[in-house]
């Protein structure tokens, strides 16, 4: 009987050990972990429309499948097939593409775009040479733009490579991105539709003061040399070109004086006779949309101009209605929230398509009301009855899809479940594919029927973290510094939680504008880094304060002149909420960030100093002196005009104050935050005498990237648990 027992007590102890939850690595949860892709949902990857009723993804990652709307199914294309078309593909699964027409596929593969088509299985390619960057397809035209160090060419199938400019000033640079990158900027080139004219920008920047990018792998360290416009500094001046295709000439706009201007959100005109183009002055409180001729470069009219007295940030390009050249779709903050504005080419405001106290967030497109019933709309010879949006009206945790009626007041939720909808609209209007998840669902895909809103699932993945520890996550809702209103924040608890212990806890900010760390997700949209430091115990805590997006112009414009300032107060109280539960230990709090993070975390730890016993600052800004021109004066005007704003947002002016335990982690060719800033403030730390911990990752810009990325996030961690 004693035998028999133990033989249990073993059995059932086992059994309990198997039973377990695992826990993960840092590995399995940091982005370029060897296991890391291994926690993605499942999803039908590449999913995308082929035309009306039928869309595409991938099967395995080696197969290309497509499916009806009526659920039938069959194979388009293979790994095998495809690299027998090319022999520029050594990938181990299908790259990268695009349908055009219904029928052909564009891949794109090191220096090629291979076309293929489906139905005669033919193929053709438009090749460009190794170091090209910056490609963009015209494909109506079987054109590719490309640039080569500052220059810019096109390409064709019939393997003309041809030059559209040929500066020698390498500080002269065409058909790249202008402005760093704000204003919604992402290219440098816009073909016209019919790709007999391409537009792109022109960026001089013999103006800007040279800044040093140190190069340390070479035996004896090089300076590489980058263009940096600090703010109050002299900025790049930047042209738009137009080329010619058929006679090889350019012509720039004539936008006149002054030069030191910023060019955004270019769009042609359906007919390809025009340039629209948002011209914001320096100052950023005023905004021209302007018309331009593209064979005259002149100017024909300004359609309407929008000011402000913080600053006007246009973010998105016109969207001419597919039936009606005459009449297009603005995106604008003008009441206070990003909405939709339908005018005329005359600039004549017919109507405003939405409103409310909530943010369009995107323009999925427009319908086609020719098969749907009548299709009669108010609007004259108008084919299109709605436009199709995903917006925060629900919350601003969500994103939901909606039908806006063109030509009277009129919105429908296509997206029932509660959570975030990424949807894609059919050509036509009449499906959506929507996938979507939220804190509970990892994810989902389903067929909407817009017409009806009838939904029909298509696929649901799993939960990756099944069997794995996760504590409880709960998102909050904290009144913000000024009582104005309620602040979202998220906290996570070890998994094994027990309210009758002291835990200590880590804040994860960022707090900048066009940042939402929280939202109703997929796990609350939280980096899964803080479910694995709340496996080692910690309580992990964020919170969007004032100054972050989608909350509409006054919360974010509150920032205005004095970066930090309510950030920093809204922040403290979530601080004051974490600290008032009794399982929190209120002399062991942490705070963590990057970048803006950084910002808020240096100036946390130097600002409430007896509040914070630990932190890591990533990339910190420091100086917003010595931070760039377009950003910098957007949200602080100039060091000139704001003297006092500046000074008191200088971090290292409140280096003496600092008393918990400070890690400062910079990459040693970061050209967004120069690593300037954080060496400004290890100069002050030395000035006074105070402590500060320092690591610099040689060779990695803005962020840390790759398996290096592991190494940080481990060096982060073991901070945390040495000194929290």
């Amino acid at each position: 009987m004693k035998y028999l027992l133990s033989f249990l007590f073993i059995t059932f102890f086992s059994l309990s050990l198997l039973a377990q939850k695992k826990s993960f690595t840092l590995d399995d949860v940091v982005n370029g972990g060897t296991n890391y892709r291994s926690f993605y949902p499942e999803t039908l990857a590449s999913l995308q429309w082929i035309n009306d009723d039928t869309f595409s993804y991938l099967q395995d990652d080696t197969t290309l499948v497509c499916q009806s709307i009526t659920g039938s199914k069959k194979k388009v294309l293979t790994l095998g097939e495809l690299k027998e078309l090319t022999s520029n593909y050594k990938g181990q699964k299908i790259p990268s593409h695009q349908w055009h027409n219904g029928d052909v596929l564009e891949f794109r593969l090191p220096q090629e775009r291979l076309f293929y088509k489906v139905k005669d299985k033919t193929s053709w390619r438009i090749t460009y040479p190794e170091g090209a960057a910056n490609t963009d397809l015209n494909y109506a035209a079987g054109r590719l733009a490309y640039t080569m160090d500052n220059n810019l060419y096109y390409a064709t199938s019939q393997e003309e490579k041809i030059a559209v400019s040929e500066n020698e000033n390498p500080h002269i640079i065409n058909g790249q991105t202008v402005h760093r990158n704000e204003f919604g900027i992402h290219k440098g080139t816009f073909w016209s539709p019919n790709g007999d004219f391409l537009a792109f920008y022109s960026k001089d920047e013999t103006m800007v003061e040279d800044y040093p990018l140190v190069d340390i792998l070479a035996r004896q360290a090089k300076v590489r040399m980058i263009k940096y416009p600090m703010a109050g500094m002299s900025s790049e001046e930047v042209k738009v070109g137009i080329y010619n295709v058929a006679n090889g000439n350019t012509t720039y706009l004539d936008t006149g004086e002054p030069k030191d201007r910023y060019f955004t959100n270019i769009a042609w005109s359906p007919d390809n006779r025009f340039l629209y183009i948002a011209e914001l002055n320096r100052g950023q409180d005023t905004m021209m949309f302007n018309c331009y001729n593209a064979n005259s470069g002149q100017r024909i009219k300004t359609l309407f101009t929008e000011t402000d007295e913080e600053y006007v940030e246009p973010q998105n390009p016109m969207v001419f209605l597919p039936s009606d050249p005459e009449k297009f779709i603005w995106q604008s903050r003008r009441s206070g929230y990003n909405h939709l504005y339908l005018y005329n080419t005359n600039g004549e405001l017919i109507r405003q398509l939405s409103k409310g106290k909530w943010e369009v967030t995107s323009i999925l497109g427009f319908d086609k009301a020719d098969n749907r019933g009548s299709g009669k709309t108010k609007l004259k010879g108008l084919k299109e009855k709605h436009i199709y949006i995903s917006a925060t009206k629900k919350s601003h945790l969500e994103r939901h899809a909606y039908a806006v009626s063109i030509d009277k007041e009129e919105m429908r939720c296509m997206t029932d479940n509660e959570g975030v909808h990424r949807p894609q609209l059919s050509p036509n209007g009449h499906y959506m594919l929507d996938t979507w998840s939220n804190t509970e669902t990892p994810l989902k895909i389903d067929l909407i029927k817009t017409k009806e809103a009838m939904t029909q699932n298509l696929f649901t993945a799993g939960n990756p973290y099944d069997g794995y520890e996760l504590g409880e996550m709960k998102l909050l809702e904290i009144p913000s510094a000024d009582t104005s209103l309620l602040l979202t924040a998220r906290m996570i608890l070890p998994p094994d939680f027990d309210r009758k212990k002291k835990y200590p806890a880590i804040i994860y900010v960022y707090g900048g504008p066009h940042s939402q760390m929280i939202n109703q997700g997929w796990l609350g949209g939280v980096r899964m880094w803080q479910h694995y430091m709340a496996q080692k115990g910690f309580v992990m805590f964020t919170l969007d304060n004032r100054g972050t997006s989608y909350r509409g112009a006054d919360f974010e414009q509150v920032i205005h002149r004095e970066l930090g300032k309510h950030e920093m107060e809204d922040q403290m109280k979530g601080y004051e909420y974490l600290t008032a539960h009794a399982f929190i230990d209120s002399t062991r709090i942490g705070v963590f960030g990057w970048s803006f993070g950084g910002f808020m975390t240096t100036s946390l730890m130097t600002h409430y100093p007896e509040a914070f016993k630990v932190g890591v600052a990533g990339g910190p800004v420091i100086d917003w002196s010595n931070y760039e021109v377009m950003y910098g004066e957007r949200y602080m005007d100039s060091p000139a005009d704001n003297p006092k704003g500046y000074s008191n947002t200088t971090v290292s002016h409140y280096a003496k104050d600092l008393k918990g335990r400070l890690l400062m982690i910079h990459g040693a060719q970061d050209p967004v935050v120069v690593w300037q800033h954080s060496q400004k403030f290890v100069r002050q730390c030395v000035k006074d005498g105070v402590p500060l911990d320092y690591f610099v990752y040689p060779t990695h810009e803005h962020n840390v990237r790759g398996q290096d990325r592991v190494h940080l996030m481990r060096k982060i961690t073991q901070y945390f648990e040495d000194f929290l």
